[in-house]
């Protein structure tokens, strides 16, 4: 019950998060739509600039303004100044000048500091409004006639025609001493907006339409009406027609930029979410809207004057809270593109009791103040592109060569650009997760290179030509306008600069080598943590649950408890494993790699999810089955079948039925089943320091994804096969790898059929179903001495001509590799194999073996001649100079972080930033190619210990194995096994010896191998604290060999398992279990 309330309260904390973390939040990119007037400045600043007479003073504030990345302006255009007197009138009578300098002054000054302007018109003349009190001079009291107002909308816009863009209809229309003392009214606001839109857009049909700023306020009238209630009164009014840009005031007062409250009685920060909602609600979802009011404010210590109703943090606070909040808008609403913040400057002297003015970010003397700093500070490196689809016309764009924008019935927002030329770039500054091209497709489109930060690698969702380079083809048969091609994800938190760079026709059926640039899309995922950890929680109490169910198991019909899911047909088995068994496990693999991608409904995943099952149960029943076909399946890790959004090679996906079968079986019997070892401590020490690296690594995604395929399956593959087999199933184990290979080998013959032939000067290489014919190398030169191993102990004349072939064509495999370093590791495996052979022999002899083995060497160089050959073994070669300069980037980026390296999968990633200049032509290699590097710096140097102590481990135990004298005709397989690890090693000196999920999972069934062969086995023994039994070594009481958590037949008893003898380490489901 304790369980169950746990989860219970896990999933009500689950959803509060939801309601408080994720409200108001994008998430991913499905949900984003091209939005237009987002390409603003993102950072604005109120000015007072009409009140300052002095144009030395006007450029100086701009400049201050614009050095700190603040790109637009709110200005005033005060109608009672520009049309004072009376109507059409804009002579000053003071002076006789015209009313306009003084806004003229303002607007060519902002030009000059490339600033743009919002401008804010308001305030109307005495002779506009019939009732004007001389007492309240600054009266917000509309017009009796709305044309008089349409009419100075109409000049103002006109006059500044290309000049200024941005126009926002009057300000806090729903407080009452903002609508001349009067009780607010929505309707008559949407009035005056359709008149002024409708003049705004005779003047200048580009002219951009914001709407007035809502003071926030809980009020609900009749004096001051709660900006909700008057926005949505607005749209149920149809005003959204009349306003481009929504305008709300997000100021934070009295908590932080990070408040997660939301709701009508909060008027906080993010109180602009209730007004997304509103528009949602009634379908305006392509519409941003502008912070046109935001800060907090922070009076000086010692304050005297009026308290004010805008709260009071120390300056610190505010200049940190300031750029926070701007960071929270960029990540999470890209409905909110442009925020200005209240306020610049005032300057003329202001009562000394206003606190009003303690929101500035500069005094009137243009001293900055530390928000201003902070802002010039976190803008120094320019504009930035947060979450959303973004234009090319957003500041964070630069282009080198031509990139004219082209109107285009087929852009997201009518326009785009576009590029013929090679070379031609494009840049874009963002700072997100995830990032994609909105593009178009078409029979007459080009090749583009794509890199991130400098680098090919991090597009990571993009397709690799043959140098590395990510490089996408737009040629599509049909026209596909909108294409939206995922470039990137998971990438770290940070600013980032993408660039596409035209490389011209790619496609021989294209008819260009045009390059269209729509927008750039820019999103971050959803955490999933949340998720994950009441995920885990409700399956702790569904594993609880099953324990308890076990009674209802017992008074089953015994017909259905002995049921079997292993085929009985063939009734043989090996080593204690029924052969049924095995063939299921494999067949079931096979239909797993064979079926196609599916999405989560299809039917194809349904079978697919039938045969997990059914895996997950034969995995119960007869679990060393399905771990040794997983086992051999770690050649296949390229096997990547897509479920839905999700995908999963068919190694893991085996792992994953085989780790819910011991799950099952542990839930069920009350008690964990595990072989502890040395082997498992070492491992854990691995996991461990991998862990730490993952967690410092740079790039978190690839480093998660490193340590998930590299380190935690692998050890996990371990764990079950040392929990299910003991020293019997050895040859079976290691047949399951030479298996492996060999399958891996027939496909590499039947390169030359599918043009997967690689080519280097004129030497033919294969590579199988791996990327390079060093992959397939890497792989096959640890199968070959554990088929020759197999082979030499075999006794049966039939099978042992079997693995010999199987030796035979494996060998042959890897000599056409072409990979020198896969033959100096296989000469060494084969080496050692044959080195108590050749202790035996006589020197006439050894003479004549020499030449039998000289034989095929002399034979391959006649056939493929000097030349060829040569290209292989050229002194000072490219490849070897290449090591050099790799190494020497290694040792850097351990000396940067010798004690936690860099993570798992994030060499090629980092390597640009330290890369020798001589090594340019070699920018994207994945790892350091030397096994110690390697190591070292992708689980820090704890993890390289422990790996080291782990192979030292390896080959003691099979030094001892071999010298006892019981080891009988396992001596070959014994050295089969060490030669396989010597030649991962020889190889591994120049390149990957770990580091790829087929190269770690080959390793730890290696390290499970020698695990059989401990003999300092314990007994199990219970843990009172958590009930559980933990089930010792090989040996049991009596000395008696058992399977030490064998089969668990779904029958009223058990009968040897997975092995003969004793069966106190099986579990059953019977009473008498």
């Amino acid at each position: 019950m304790a369980g169950l309330a746990l989860a219970v309260l896990a999933t009500g904390s689950l959803v509060a998060y939801r309601h408080f973390f994720e409200r108001g939040v994008t998430y991913g990119d499905a949900r984003l739509e091209p939005m237009p007037y987002t390409d603003a400045p993102g950072i604005g600043a109120n000015t007072f600039l009409h009140l300052e007479s002095d144009k030395a003073a006007i450029d100086r504030e701009l400049a201050a303004l614009k050095a700190a990345g603040i790109g637009i302006i709110r200005q005033q255009f005060l109608w009672e100044e520009i049309e004072e007197q009376a109507k059409g009138d804009f002579v000053n009578y003071r002076d006789g000048a015209p009313t306009w300098a003084r806004y003229d002054a303002i607007v060519t000054a902002a030009d000059a500091a490339g600033i743009e302007i919002l401008a804010r018109l308001e305030r109307p003349p005495r002779w506009a409004v019939n009732d004007w009190d001389p007492e309240l001079p600054g009266s917000q009291s509309p017009p009796d006639n709305l044309d008089d107002f349409g009419d100075f909308v109409e000049a103002v816009v006109g006059r500044y025609a290309g000049k200024v863009r941005y126009f926002q209809i009057w300000n806090e229309p729903n407080l009452w001493g903002e609508w001349g003392e009067r009780d607010p009214d929505a309707a008559e606001y949407a009035q005056m907006l359709r008149v002024a839109y409708t003049r705004a857009k005779a003047a200048n049909p580009e002219a951009v339409i914001v709407l007035a700023g809502l003071a926030p306020t809980t009020e609900r009238g009749p004096r001051n009406l709660s900006d909700t209630l008057f926005l949505e009164r607005l749209y149920v009014l149809g005003a959204q027609a009349h306003f481009d840009v929504a305008a709300s005031m997000s100021y934070g007062l009295f908590t932080g930029p990070h408040d997660v409250r939301i709701g009508e009685r909060w008027t906080n920060f993010p109180r602009a979410v209730l007004w997304r909602e509103i528009m949602v609600a009634y379908g305006d979802t392509a519409k941003p809207i502008w912070a046109t009011e935001y800060g907090w404010m922070a009076l000086p210590d010692g304050w005297q004057g009026k308290p004010g109703i805008w709260g009071d943090h120390p300056v610190e606070r505010q200049s940190e809270w300031t750029v926070e909040g701007i960071e929270r808008a960029r990540e999470q609403w890209p409905w909110m593109s442009t925020i200005f913040i209240w306020a610049s400057r005032w300057p003329s002297e202001t009562h000394p009791d206003d606190p009003t003015p303690w929101f500035r970010l500069m005094d009137r003397d243009f001293t900055p103040r530390p928000a201003l700093l902070e802002l010039a500070e976190f803008t120094v490196e320019g504009p930035v592109a947060g979450a959303g689809i973004h234009q090319d016309t957003n500041p964070a764009y630069s282009f080198e060569g031509p990139w004219p924008r082209e109107p285009s019935e087929l852009a997201s927002l009518g326009l785009w650009r576009t590029t013929g030329q090679a070379g031609a770039r494009m840049t874009l500054r963002f700072e997100g997760d995830s990032v994609a091209l909105l593009t178009y497709r078409g029979p007459e489109m080009g090749l583009a290179r794509v890199r991130i930060d400098e680098n090919d690698s991090l597009p990571d969702l993009v397709p690799k030509d043959h140098r590395g380079q990510a490089v996408i083809d737009l040629y599509a048969s049909e026209p596909e306008p909108l294409a939206r091609i995922p470039l990137a994800s998971g990438l770290p938190a940070g600013i980032h600069v993408l660039e596409i760079t035209a490389v011209g026709v790619g496609s021989e059926l294209s008819g260009g080598g045009e390059v269209v640039l729509d927008a750039v899309v820019v999103s971050n995922p959803r955490p999933i943590w949340p998720y994950v950890l009441t995920a885990l929680l409700w399956l702790l109490v569904a594993l609880g649950a099953a324990a308890f169910l076990r009674p209802l198991w017992d008074r089953l019909p015994g017909a259905v408890r002995r049921v079997r899911l292993t085929p009985g047909w063939p009734g043989a088995e090996i080593a204690g494993v029924p052969l049924g068994g095995l063939l299921a496990a494999g067949g079931a693999a096979v239909l797993l790699a064979a079926l196609p991608d599916g999405d989560l409904a299809s039917p194809v995943t349904a079978v697919r999810a039938v045969v997990l099952i059914y895996l997950v149960l034969l995995a119960i029943e007869s679990p060393a089955a399905v771990g040794i076909v997983t086992a051999g399946a770690q050649f296949f890790q390229m096997l990547v079948p897509r479920i839905g959004p999700v995908a999963f090679g068919v190694p893991e996906l085996l792992l994953l039925a085989l780790a819910g079968g011991w799950v099952v079986r542990g839930s069920y019997r009350r008690r964990v089943e595990l072989h502890r070892s040395r082997f498992l401590y070492l491992g854990l020490a691995f996991l461990l320091a991998a862990t730490v690296a993952a967690g410092f690594a740079p790039y978190t995604k690839f480093a998660l994804r490193g340590l998930r395929t590299g380190v935690v399956e692998p050890l996990l593959l371990f764990v079950l096969l040392t929990t299910y087999l003991d020293r019997r199933h050895g040859r079976l184990l290691l047949g399951s790898l030479a298996v492996g290979g060999l399958a891996v080998a027939l496909i590499a013959l039947f390169d030359p059929l599918f043009d997967r032939v690689i080519t280097v000067g004129e030497l033919p290489r294969l590579r199988g179903p791996y990327g390079s014919p060093n992959n397939l190398g890497l792989v096959l030169e640890r199968a070959l001495p554990l088929a020759v191993g197999i082979a030499l102990m075999t006794r049966q004349t039939r099978f042992r001509r079997l693995w010999w072939g199987a030796a035979l064509v494996t060998g042959v495999v890897v000599v056409a590799t072409g990979s020198r370093g896969s033959w100096l590791a296989a000469a060494v495996g084969m080496g050692m194999l044959a080195a108590p052979w050749w202790s035996r022999l006589r020197r006439r002899n050894r003479v004549l073996s020499l030449a039998l083995l000289a034989a095929p060497a002399i034979a391959l160089a006649g056939f493929l001649g000097a030349d060829r050959l040569g290209t292989l073994f050229r002194a000072g070669d490219q490849s070897g100079a290449t090591r050099v300069w790799i190494w020497d980037s290694a040792w850097r980026m351990i000396v940067e972080r010798p004690w936690t390296g860099i993570g798992p999968d994030n060499f090629l990633y980092r390597n640009t930033a330290f890369v020798d200049p001589a090594g340019w032509r070699e920018p994207n290699l994945a790892h350091p190619h030397n096994l110690l590097l390697d190591t070292w710096l992708s689980t820090g140097l704890v993890g390289g210990l422990a790996l080291a102590l782990t192979v030292g481990l390896f080959f003691l135990v099979l030094h001892r194995a071999y010298r006892r004298p019981a080891v009988g005709t396992d001596g070959p397989l014994l050295i089969g096994a060490a030669a396989a690890m010597a030649a991962a090693l020889v190889h591994g000196m120049v390149d990957n010896f770990y580091f790829l999920p087929e190269l770690a999972g080959i390793f730890w069934v290696l390290i499970a191998y020698a695990a059989l062969h401990l003999t300092e086995g314990r007994p199990g023994r219970s843990i009172p604290e958590l009930g559980l039994q933990v089930v010792g070594g090989a040996h049991y009481p009596g000395g008696k060999v058992a399977q030490r958590a064998g089969s668990l037949p779904v029958g009223p008893e058990v009968d040897g398992g997975a092995g003969d003898g004793d069966t106190d380490g099986a579990a059953q489901f019977s009473t008498k279990a």
